[in-house]
Parts: C-alpha cells; structure tokens; sequence
C-alpha cells in the first residue's frame, strides 16, 4: 500500500495488518517521524512494526520511534534500501 498523506497512512497501520513500512520524513499532514511515534505510542496493531526512514534531512530522531533503519534520500538510497529491508524483516521473526 502506498499514501503521501500522514494521517491516512495511521489510519491503515491502527487497523490493517502490515510486515514493515518505509516512511518518508516529508509526508502531507503529519510527517513519516510523527507517525511512526504516534504508531509506537497506540495500543493498536502494528505498534511494534519494524520501520524504515527515509529522508533528506539530517534531524536528531527521537529514540522513541525505533527505526530499523534511517536512510539518506540520496544517490545510495538504491543500494541501501534492499539490505536495509532485508534486515528489518529478520530483525521481526
């Protein structure tokens, strides 16, 4: 499944099963860090979701988000995303 919009991808992760997400820092309406914090803080499903952002910017992340990964929207980001992907899934079995 795949929003640009913060709020409606909440929505589908308080009430849909999911496996992991790759969020972006810069959504619409509510950005890819307050979501995943808002996810962590929800007694709802997928609040323990392995999480990987992606950004361009160079931002202190609060630890309460628990991103797997944090990857840099650059020229390695192809690179990077598989084997960040990879390891967020074993890191959930």
């Amino acid at each position: 499944t795949m929003v640009d919009d913060g709020l409606t991808a909440l929505a589908q992760l308080l009430h849909e099963p999911f496996d992991f997400i790759i969020v972006g820092r810069e959504l619409k309406e509510l950005n890819g860090v307050a979501l995943i914090l808002a996810l962590r803080a929800a007694e709802a499903r997928n609040q323990n979701i392995p999480a990987i952002l992606i950004s361009s910017k160079r931002d202190t992340i609060p630890e309460q988000a628990r991103f797997s990964a944090i990857l840099s929207r650059d020229q390695k980001l192809a690179v990077n995303l598989p084997a960040a992907v990879q390891k967020a899934c074993r890191h959930d079995e």
